[in-house]
């Protein structure tokens, strides 16, 4: 990469955000290989929802009290 980023594409992963109840992306390709894509994922502590939903965050903080 030009910037010299190293990025490891097994720990990586792809989420589309959107409103829109079906995801028209088939697929997100990273240094030739495919990433694998997750409706969520959990980012520095916060849970993300690809539709904008935090309902798995606020479960989660519920159960760790």
């Amino acid at each position: 990469m030009a910037n010299h980023l190293n990025l490891n594409v097994r720990k990586s992963t792809a989420m589309h955000f959107t409103l829109q109840k079906s995801i028209s992306i088939s697929r997100f390709v990273l240094a030739e290989e495919v990433l694998s894509q997750q409706p969520e994922v959990k980012l520095l502590g916060v849970n993300f929802h690809q539709h904008h939903k935090f309902d798995c965050h606020v479960d989660d903080v519920i159960n760790r009290a």
